[in-house]
């Protein structure tokens, strides 16, 4: 029993160098591995508007707000808004979702005159609203409402959930955002100097294809931002046409690390069903796309989380639905429409 146990080792220790032989059978006899480095350029292609216009409307009049110049099928109506600008949008055309931010620089337009005549009183930018904080005039947090020629103009940014990029969708998203609030943690002042902001908003990828170029613009990879705020509408001097004033921003785009969910499609019953993402962030719109065995059925979905459970407050409108802030199984059963 002993002997061949050692024949056994020995057929063992055979084996086991003959295996290694091709390993060292190569030119490189001193088992080394020289690995070049070389610097690959990754194009962040976002497509960014050259200019845009503002209007200064102190009595907060309904204002029709041109898109671009001469798109008069697309204007826009305001209402109540003393600093309004017109829609605008950057579009993310790349594969990967991007962060935002931005510096903001505003500047007065200064104001020329006749040899003899006097120079009318310049606006200013205004470092808080306005219309003053709150209304006891004893409260230690009181400020009373500006009456000087100021305005209150500050940046803001959104992620457009619903627009493919036409104009007619920009305008329309625009019209859907509604009043401007003033919001600290996201918004940008504009003064005199520069001021920046990180992460005004995040956009998301686009549809690209197989060869890496552009396809189409999803949910998510179209940001909204505008001008808006307040200004004295009683101020001491008059507003006037030559009251005008220039605001510049530059973005910055940087890889976002953005938390994704798992989308899995479970069980279909009478047709299939597509999600456009296998992964989507918390509060991104997700499109479905269902394709009935019987023309004219429809679908009606059901969401389950991971236990299995049935998730109701997951709901589907004109095939959309927005992601929960975990992973989701989605199921459907086509039946002809009630």
């Amino acid at each position: 029993m002993k002997s061949k146990k050692l024949l056994s080792l020995g057929l063992s220790l055979v084996m086991s160098l003959s295996l290694a032989v091709p390993a060292f059978a190569a030119a490189n006899t001193d088992n080394t591995t020289e690995i070049s480095g070389t610097y690959k350029d990754v194009v962040i292609d976002v497509v960014v508007p050259n200019t845009g216009v503002a209007f200064i409307n102190p009595y907060g009049l309904d204002l029709k707000v041109p898109q671009s110049e001469g798109d008069t099928a697309n204007d826009v109506t305001i209402t109540g808004q003393q600093i309004v600008s017109a829609p605008m949008a950057i579009m993310n055309k790349t594969a990967m979702d991007l962060s935002v931010s931005a510096t903001v620089t505003g500047a007065i337009t200064p104001i020329t005159v006749p040899d003899g005549e006097t120079a009318p009183t310049l606006m200013k930018f205004a470092t808080n609203t306005t219309k003053g904080v709150g209304s006891n005039p004893d409260a230690p947090d009181y400020v009373a409402p500006a009456t000087g020629k100021s305005a209150f103009v500050y940046f803001q940014a959104k992620q457009a959930t619903n627009t493919t990029g036409t104009a007619a969708d920009v305008a329309a998203e625009y019209a859907a955002w509604g009043a401007s609030t003033y919001n600290e943690a996201t918004d940008v002042i504009v003064a005199a100097k520069a001021v920046a902001k990180e992460n005004v908003m995040t956009l998301r990828a686009a549809a690209m294809e197989t060869d890496g170029t552009f396809s189409a613009y999803k949910a998510g990879s179209i940001g909204m931002f505008r001008l808006t705020g307040d200004c004295t509408s009683g101020s001491k001097a008059n507003w006037t046409e030559k009251d005008k004033f220039t605001v510049t921003v530059a973005f910055t785009f940087t890889p976002a690390a953005v938390e994704k969910y798992a989308i899995t499609i479970g069980a279909v019953t009478g047709g299939t069903v597509t999600a456009d993402y296998a992964t989507a962030a918390a509060g991104d719109v997700v499109t479905l796309t269902a394709t009935p065995t019987t023309t004219g059925q429809v679908p009606t979905y059901t969401f389950k989380k991971a236990d299995g459970t049935a998730d109701t407050s997951v709901t589907v409108t004109a095939g959309k639905f927005t992601m929960p802030a975990y992973a989701i199984t989605i199921e459907a059963t086509f039946a002809a429409a009630p």
